[in-house]
């Protein structure tokens, strides 16, 4: 075998493998990505009464923060979930140290639903006037969240 063929064979089947390795990294990239996002986004379309349920807690969520209704706002938080006292004091020093919370604009950008849960992804544009100075808090202004709302006792 001349040295010119070997070179060539030797090119090709690096070019075949590389072709090879790159196809199969793709795949499980490929199969890794569906199958974690398949938690997100259920292939069952979502019922219209889950849909307009769970819009509703959104509105009502943001309405409650902006009108700074802490006990509104808490019994939307599930009693049993881990952040809920934490939250609680958030909100608390949040409202005590505001003299205003307005909510300018609300987008759902996504809502999935997937047995007795949902996550929702937000859009707010949310102005806070600090109490002592009459200033908008620098912290807000447009913000992305994403609300995670589960079904008990029938209720969103």
């Amino acid at each position: 075998m001349t040295e010119r063929k070997y070179r060539f064979m030797w090119f090709a089947f690096r070019v075949l493998y590389s072709a090879v390795l790159t196809v199969s990294f793709i795949s499980a990239g490929l199969a890794q990505t569906q199958s974690s996002s398949s938690a997100l986004h259920s292939t069952r379309p979502i019922s219209a009464s889950s849909e307009t349920a769970v819009r509703g807690m959104v509105a009502k969520y943001f309405a409650v923060y902006a009108g700074r209704d802490l006990d509104g706002l808490m019994s939307l938080w599930s009693s049993s979930s881990p952040n809920r006292e934490a939250y609680k004091k958030s909100a608390a020093e949040l409202f005590a140290s505001s003299k205003e919370v307005v909510l300018k604009d609300l987008t759902v950008r996504m809502l999935s639903v997937v047995g007795d849960k949902a996550r929702v992804r937000v859009e707010a544009d949310v102005q806070v006037i600090e109490a002592k100075t009459g200033k908008e808090k620098e912290a807000y202004g447009k913000l992305r969240r994403t609300l995670e709302w589960v079904r008990e006792t029938d209720a969103w």
